[in-house]
């Protein structure tokens, strides 16, 4: 098994404009972080998905893409980092966040 630093981990693929603004972004990811001991599914993870946007998260296996998606519908909550859905802080209020 490799280990959390030699694992090969998702990369998010967004476009940006310089007219984006906060009120756009639909999934804010920054510093996320998810572990399940010995492996770390999230490592210090930064996403910005912004509305009228198609955004692609690709990776290999074990790469954390279901982890991530896991967390944006507030199934399983981020071991650190912050995490914004549609404004909403998903740790804080993850109730709020409908999907």
């Amino acid at each position: 098994m490799l280990s959390a630093d030699d694992r090969p981990h998702a990369r998010a693929a967004t476009s940006t404009s310089t007219a984006d603004t906060d009120a756009d972004l639909v999934i804010g990811a920054a510093g996320l972080t998810k572990r399940f001991d010995p492996v770390t599914a999230l490592a210090g993870l930064d996403l910005q998905a912004r509305s009228g946007q198609v955004t692609a998260v690709l990776g290999p296996n074990g790469a954390g893409k279901s982890t991530l998606v896991r967390a944006v519908a507030t199934l399983r909550a981020p071991d650190g980092g912050r995490l914004t859905v549609a404004g909403i802080d998903a740790a804080r209020q993850p109730e709020r966040v409908a999907v």
